[in-house]
């Protein structure tokens, strides 16, 4: 199952890149297989600071274009009707 952790990063006054960057890839680094995803120029709430951006990266995610496969599970026989 493919993870994406996708985090803010601004150098006015937010994390700069290498702060955010070192500091998402220590929390992540027992998550194998982690896509970590920098927006930059957002603070704490990235889908109001860059709405765009994100959109585009989940649209990129659950298409899989950049590799990752999503597998979609099978309705269960008790959702089916």
């Amino acid at each position: 199952m493919p993870v994406w952790a996708v985090y803010a990063s601004d150098a006015d006054g937010g994390a700069p890149a290498a702060m955010a960057d070192a500091l998402w890839t220590r929390e992540y680094a027992a998550l194998p297989g982690v896509a970590l995803k920098r927006v930059d120029d957002a603070r704490h709430f990235i889908m109001i600071d860059q709405p765009e951006r994100l959109d585009d990266l989940i649209d990129v995610f659950l298409k899989g274009e950049d590799g990752s496969r999503i597998r979609r599970r099978a309705p269960s026989a008790a959702g089916r009707r």
